[in-house]
């Protein structure tokens, strides 16, 4: 599973790009990242301490994963966390 956090405003270009490429195993969550003011850009950030975020839980297999990160290449990535989780083998 791969945990996949991008900027709010990038969501639906996400979705697109997934879809597009026929990735149609995935959930997406409304997340915020809090951070101390000084990483925060916008007044509005600055003031609540947190910016808004969006979580991709992808389901995939190893050789999709790479798939994926080379897809999100595409983006700034300064835009985007990945966290890759590791299964139990079965």
């Amino acid at each position: 599973m791969l945990e996949i956090y991008v900027e709010a405003e990038l969501k639906n270009k996400v979705v697109d790009l997934f879809l597009e490429k026929g990735l149609d195993n995935f959930f997406c969550l409304n997340v915020q990242r809090y951070a101390a003011k000084n990483l925060l850009v916008s007044q509005m950030e600055q003031v609540s301490g947190r910016k808004e975020y969006v979580m991709f839980k992808v389901f995939a297999k190893k050789k999709q994963k790479r798939e994926i990160l080379l897809w999100l290449e595409e983006f700034d990535h300064a835009r985007y966390f990945v966290s890759k989780k590791k299964e139990k083998e079965k």
